[in-house]
């Protein structure tokens, strides 16, 4: 009896030690699975959006958010269908989501400078056109805009 009671005893205290790294483990292999979800669901969104199916693309790009918020190119294709949609309110919405989930990324920039040259705030447009070409200057559109 003493033995079980010191092999439980041994087998919980390792288990216990084990048990942060396996729940990481566990939380790691469900944020790959989101994400691969959510990519599927992206690409479906991105064709439906060529095609013209704004309403569609919508529904999947919502989808995809839902499944896996972490990423900001999701929001720059909610607000890209958004602006398609002359919903330029929740358009500029997703793009400021998208600046701050993907900080390095140029294109929420350039999509929120297209939203406010809409609206005329042209020097605000002309901000956000230079903070798009500030991070990425080999892209050409950002300096034409």
């Amino acid at each position: 009896m003493k033995n079980f009671v010191i092999a439980a005893s041994l087998m919980l205290a390792l288990g216990a030690c084990a048990t942060p790294h396996s729940k990481q483990v566990r939380e790691d292999a469900h944020d790959r699975y989101d994400r691969a979800n959510a990519q599927v669901v992206f690409d479906q969104a991105n064709q439906s959006f060529h095609a013209g199916q704004f309403e569609a693309a919508l529904g999947h790009i919502d989808k995809a958010i839902v499944r896996y918020p972490k990423d900001g190119n999701y929001e720059v294709m909610r607000g890209r269908i958004l602006l398609e949609m002359k919903r330029t309110d929740m358009a500029r919405e997703a793009f400021m989501k998208a600046a701050t989930l993907s900080p390095t990324s140029a294109d929420p920039h350039y999509y929120m400078g297209i939203v406010l040259q809409r609206w005329n705030e042209l020097d605000k447009a002309a901000a956000e056109y230079a903070k798009a070409f500030e991070l990425a200057p080999s892209q050409l559109q950002y300096v034409a805009a």
